[in-house]
């Protein structure tokens, strides 16, 4: 086999040696962050605290308004409104 001068050879044993490590390596690098991103990981309570927000445990019923599709006007709407109320009354 001619080769240019200064060119190496590299033989196939070697080629696929460097390529069985490099591949090696890499697997054992995306082990290791896999393994140090699940370790390090917090929930966004652990981060920030808990939630100012305080349950209300007494208070009245919530309702659930829906306007009809229909509606175009505030008055067409609490026209619905007052008719959803009136058969919530009645049940």
């Amino acid at each position: 086999m001619r080769t240019r001068p200064g060119s190496e050879v590299v033989n196939q044993d070697g080629r696929q040696l460097s390529t069985t490590t490099a591949m090696g390596i890499a697997a054992a690098v995306a082990a290791a962050t896999v393994l140090a991103t699940s370790a390090l990981a917090q929930s966004a309570r652990e981060i920030r605290g808990p939630p100012p927000y305080v349950a209300i445990e007494s208070g009245p019923a919530r309702k659930l308004i829906v306007a009809a599709q229909n509606a175009t006007s505030v008055d067409q709407i609490e026209h619905h409104i007052a008719k959803i109320d009136a058969r919530a009354s009645t049940t």
